[in-house]
């Protein structure tokens, strides 16, 4: 059966989705809104783990957040979060189930995460921060030619 096929047959069910942890830390708001100063310098950091339940085809795939907002060189704040979703996922071919939990399913999550860290900047007294749209597939390959560059342990 061809890849195309193979995916034309698959059923992707999204069981559960959930805020797993969530952290927002604003130490420095209070002087922020008092010297009226310019926005702070985000930095975003993005991953995306998985692993199978006991549950056979259902996998948990968590995509996870860190942003960081900077003003020069004080952290004014810290939002983690780790955002999970509960998928079954049959009629696959092997091959095809790793790409299809770090590229779709997170693809899937994004939207709902984006608008958490969107709400949670706004109620911490910041513009809402609004996440880009994320390459997964881009991400993934990224991470793939990470892992093969990492050198190999002597047996």
């Amino acid at each position: 059966m061809s890849a195309e096929q193979t995916l034309m047959n698959m059923q992707l069910d999204v069981n559960a989705q959930f805020i797993k942890d969530l952290s927002f830390e604003n130490p420095q708001i209070l002087k922020m809104l008092q010297s009226g100063e310019a926005l702070p310098e985000i930095d975003i950091k993005i991953n995306v783990t998985h692993n199978s339940l006991e549950t056979p085809d259902t996998h948990e795939v968590c995509l996870i957040v860190h942003a960081k907002g900077a003003k020069n060189g004080t952290e004014v704040f810290v939002l983690e979060l780790n955002y999970a979703g509960i998928f079954t996922i049959k009629n696959i071919d092997e091959a095809l189930l790793h790409p299809i939990l770090m590229i779709e399913c997170p693809r899937i999550l994004f939207p709902y995460v984006r608008n958490i860290v969107s709400e949670v900047t706004r109620d911490g007294g910041y513009p809402p921060l609004l996440l880009k749209p994320v390459d997964f597939a881009d991400l993934y390959r990224m991470r793939l030619e990470q892992m093969a560059a990492e050198p190999k342990g002597n047996a």
